[in-house]
């Protein structure tokens, strides 16, 4: 399976895998998004191999078990292109307590950037966590459905009463237990999907 890494220096792109490194967002950008109740996630990838099509989902996850499953952005990609590269930025809304997705891969004549956004009332992230040396998940086998892999990316826990002990959070489960530990009640996972043809993965998504 393929890992996540940080971005640079001599560290090479595996050739199926995404590689992930959070952005630092400029302290002035910070403040105005602040001023429009909105807080900002951003994280640069690398894509190891060509992928015509992305797609990100997002899964909600209650008292450890996933409950809810939503789609985010897609993303096109030139035909041909050995490895692609972009930036993905999430925004809580803290009123409208919306999940806002920009997905930038540089491709203007692609409909670049691409955007979505789905409502969580029941769910308020505090901070976030990147996926930067987890491995895929395959999906799929339990219930003999058709296999498919999912990429993490990005969680966050919902409200908290302790700090979330991150040291040693290599997968998805890992992550959902420590916020469960730190006393929240639900947790936000998102995941890149590869697609062909621009179909979805095999999931019960919400309408």
């Amino acid at each position: 399976m393929a890992g996540f890494g940080l971005l640079g220096g001599a560290q090479p792109v595996s050739a199926e895998g995404f590689h992930f490194r959070p952005v630092e967002i400029p302290a002035n950008e910070v403040r105005l998004m602040e001023l429009a109740r909105v807080r900002e996630f951003r994280v640069a990838y690398e894509l190891g191999e060509s992928s015509p099509q992305t797609l990100l989902v997002a899964e909600l996850y209650t008292f450890g078990k996933p409950t809810r499953v939503f789609r985010l952005s897609r993303a096109i990609y030139p035909p041909g292109k050995q490895s692609s590269s972009g930036t993905i930025s999430f925004g809580w809304n803290r009123d409208a307590r919306h999940l806002v997705c920009v997905h930038d891969n540089g491709r203007p004549e692609l409909y670049s950037p691409f955007s979505a956004k789905i409502n969580l009332p029941e769910f308020s992230p505090m901070d976030a966590f990147y996926f930067q040396d987890s491995t895929a998940e395959d999906r799929g086998s339990e219930s003999g459905g058709v296999k498919f892999r999912l990429y993490p990316v990005a969680g966050w826990c919902g409200e908290r009463s302790l700090q979330i002990r991150s040291e040693g959070v290599k997968s998805v489960k890992d992550y959902v237990a420590a916020c469960a530990s730190a006393g929240a009640k639900n947790a936000v996972v998102v995941y890149v999907y590869r697609s062909e043809y621009g179909g979805d993965p095999p999931m019960k998504f919400e309408p």
